[in-house]
């Protein structure tokens, strides 16, 4: 009776002697899966932060376009009502 104690006392040991090694090991595996997404996340978001700022970019270069050709489009129309309009000379 004693011996399996004994056997039963070492399988113990030798489990607690696995879970230790295990679940730290289990540890480091998830840290370093977490520090490679980590980086991951952290090119998308430049990459997002970079497509946003060449968006804003953009979009205040089409904004300065559109009020020069306002301002050429009223610039036009200012002239063209200053000159009369010509009546079209039938060809003889």
């Amino acid at each position: 009776m004693t011996a399996l104690f004994v056997a039963l006392g070492i399988m113990v040991l030798a489990l607690l002697a696995l879970l230790l090694w295990f679940v730290p090991h289990l540890l480091h595996q998830q840290a370093t899966r977490v520090a490679g997404e980590t980086s991951q996340l952290r090119e998308m978001l430049l990459d997002l932060l970079s497509e946003q700022e060449a968006v804003t970019m953009r979009q205040t270069q089409l904004g300065s376009s559109i009020a020069h050709l306002q301002d050429q489009l009223s610039s036009i129309a200012e002239v063209g009502a200053a000159q009369p309009v010509r009546q079209a000379q039938p060809a003889e």
